[in-house]
């Protein structure tokens, strides 16, 4: 469990807007402002430590229900030692039979467990890359930054509508589309003319 939710830290640490040197691509006409953002540095925020404490809590309850139910068994099992030799074949089957059932119960509540931190884990992290997202575009609107990058990630935070190319890629891909079919027309000619020959 220490485990899932060391990995919840390192995932729900996302990105926000700080002021680097700005990057400027020319786009008709027009310079892009582009800023770059460390997710590293979003520990220190205070959703995010809301959030880890959050999943702490998840954490340490799962963790005490699987200890509770392994002392159960531990102690089931301590009781199956010192009286094992007074029982009855039948009454050992029995008590075997319940420590069976018992540690079928733990290795269920143990699954159970990791999928609802990893389920809070998620939950969590989307909350933050929600925030992220929002303060990323709040800062970029206030400072006139177009285009908001993680390094870490690579992921984009914010991409305002002056940095979009959407639709000159659009056209681009049409129009090379419009010289494939153009040339293969061309490349057909040829071989239908040698099959009349033919």
């Amino acid at each position: 469990m220490k485990k899932i939710i060391h990995i919840a830290a390192c995932g729900l640490v996302c990105t926000l807007a700080h002021g680097d040197a700005p990057a400027k691509a020319a786009v008709k006409g027009d310079v892009v402002v582009t800023r770059y953002t460390n997710a590293q540095e979003l520990n220190t925020t205070q959703e995010a430590q809301q959030k880890l404490m959050e999943l702490q809590i998840i954490n340490d309850q799962a963790t005490a229900e699987v200890q509770r139910k392994q002392d159960e068994l531990r102690k089931l099992e301590q009781e199956f030692t010192a009286k094992r030799s007074t029982l009855s074949k039948s009454a050992r089957d029995a008590e075997e039979a319940k420590m069976v059932a018992l540690k079928n119960e733990l290795s269920s509540l143990i699954e159970t467990s990791k999928l609802k931190v990893s389920r809070a884990v998620q939950e969590k992290t989307e909350e933050m890359v929600a925030a992220v997202e929002q303060a990323a575009a709040e800062v970029a609107k206030k400072q006139g930054i177009d285009v908001i990058v993680d390094t870490v990630s690579g992921r984009t935070l914010y991409v305002s509508e002056k940095a979009m190319v959407t639709q000159d890629l659009v056209k681009e891909m049409n129009k090379q589309n419009e010289i494939k079919i153009a040339q293969g027309k061309k490349d057909a000619k040829p071989a239908q003319k040698s099959q009349i020959k033919a």
